[in-house]
């Protein structure tokens, strides 16, 4: 906002009084500050989304419109951080492969992130590896007793081999799984036909 504009928002600049048999310089100073009031409430409406300007349409000064949309929108950005918390707790891996569900988490993360609500490795893994399934439950007793902490993305490197392993059927021993590992990701082409 310009200078001299902002102390309206504050309000921190007061409309000069309004006496009793106004000067023409008093009546001037009058409809310069209801001038630059009304300029700064047109700021606002074009700024802000139209299902907010519902909620200012009425404000009697720039003030009263900006403690108004300070408040919506951070009632609206609580609402949201406590609607993305959720999803991101309640977010099941069902069908989804390694790959796509670790995509979608770290996603939330970062939208969380976003609106200032971080969410740390050790709560990415928590959800992970809460709703992996039986397949998976050893993963949760192997990260409890590693003696070194893992990220998010060493576990999901980790889940995606064993999602690889199961699907393949490959037992991880076989000197073709590291071979396969890198087909799926697309690291090496498959062996061409002689």
């Amino acid at each position: 906002m310009g200078k001299g504009y902002w102390e309206f928002v504050t309000g921190d600049e007061i409309g000069p009084p309004f006496p009793e048999n106004p000067t023409q310089q008093q009546i001037q100073a009058i409809k310069t500050w209801h001038e630059k009031g009304r300029k700064i409430l047109y700021w606002l409406f074009v700024s802000v989304s139209n299902s907010m300007i519902v909620h200012i349409q009425d404000a009697k000064s720039p003030k009263q419109a900006w403690d108004t949309l300070a408040k919506m929108y951070n009632t609206n950005t609580q609402a949201y951080k406590m609607q993305l918390k959720q999803e991101l707790h309640n977010l099941q891996k069902n069908k989804m492969n390694i790959s796509d569900y670790s995509t979608k988490l770290k996603n939330l993360a970062d939208v969380l992130a976003s609106i200032g609500a971080l969410v740390d490795d050790e709560d990415l893994m928590a959800v992970t590896l809460n709703d992996l399934g039986k397949y998976y439950s050893h993963f949760h007793t192997s990260i409890a007793v590693h003696e070194t902490f893992l990220d998010f993305q060493d576990l999901i490197t980790l889940l995606i081999s064993e999602e690889m392993k199961h699907h393949h059927g490959i037992d991880g021993t076989s000197p073709w799984y590291s071979v396969q590992c890198s087909m799926e990701r697309g690291l090496i082409g498959p062996p061409r036909q002689r």
